[in-house]
């Protein structure tokens, strides 16, 4: 029964979060969108990100390679996000299992910076590099349950609805992303420091990813305690088990 109350209330949880989003694009006049036209032409590719996490360390970086064929050419960011300026990050304990959020996060920076708002009547299409293939797919399906992956790809769906702009996120072989992943490192040597853009997570006020994070965080933390609790009381009855072999084997 306790499992069962459980559920459903983390039901009722997921569906705020569901309605905090509509409700966020509602507001914010995002109601409608164009629909492009269909084309067999291959979406030019924009940019390519990547982003690191290590320890308390988070990182993210990426390029406007449609700039031109010469990187020293091409405008660039590079971040590191700290604890204090995304807390939310670091739910699951080290940084590097929110790996596929600071990805998606990436890109959704790269489209603020890089991607204009469509021009006419159709959308503007554009194709992007990722090396985390999974965000490629939850792209295409525009589907996670995953926090706070989920909250990030909500964001970035408000900022392709306001930028009038479909995305192709394309999965990038890692030996072919590495302009993206020296950045995250700190390499900047085959950039133009002049052409470098900045981003600040702490100042980023967003379109409805704060709403979205704070009521996402109340849901997935209580599942999280509840999965502990579940864990421990299953760890319990195993103990007992093993005490119960102990002096009769033979039950």
């Amino acid at each position: 029964e306790d499992r069962l109350d459980h559920r459903l209330d983390s039901q009722d949880q997921a569906v705020d979060l569901i309605l905090v989003f509509i409700e966020t694009l509602l507001l914010k006049g995002l109601r409608v969108t164009e629909v492009s036209k269909h084309s067999t032409e291959a979406a030019p590719e924009v940019f390519r990100t990547d982003a690191r996490a290590e320890g308390a360390e988070m990182h993210i970086g990426g390029w406007s390679c449609i700039d031109s064929d010469d990187p020293r050419r091409c405008r660039w960011f590079a971040e590191r996000i700290k604890p204090e300026d995304a807390p939310l990050f670091f739910m699951a304990g080290e940084s590097y299992r929110a790996i596929a959020s600071l990805e998606l996060l990436a890109t959704m920076v790269a489209v603020i910076l890089f991607t204009p708002k469509g021009a006419g009547p159709s959308r503007t299409v554009c194709s992007a590099g990722t090396d985390n293939k999974g965000n490629s797919h939850i792209v295409a399906r525009w589907l996670t349950t995953s926090f706070p992956l989920v909250a990030v790809l909500m964001e970035l769906t408000a900022v392709l609805l306001e930028k009038s702009c479909m995305l192709e996120l394309a999965w990038t072989p890692r030996l072919q992303n590495v302009l993206a992943d020296s950045l995250t490192n700190g390499d900047f040597k085959q950039f133009n420091p002049e052409l470098r853009m900045r981003f600040s997570f702490a100042e980023y006020q967003g379109r409805i990813l704060k709403p979205l994070l704070q009521t996402g965080s109340a849901l997935y933390g209580e599942i999280a305690e509840w999965k502990e609790k579940r864990l421990s009381k299953t760890a319990t009855k195993l103990k007992k088990a093993e005490r119960l072999r102990e002096k009769d084997p033979w039950k």
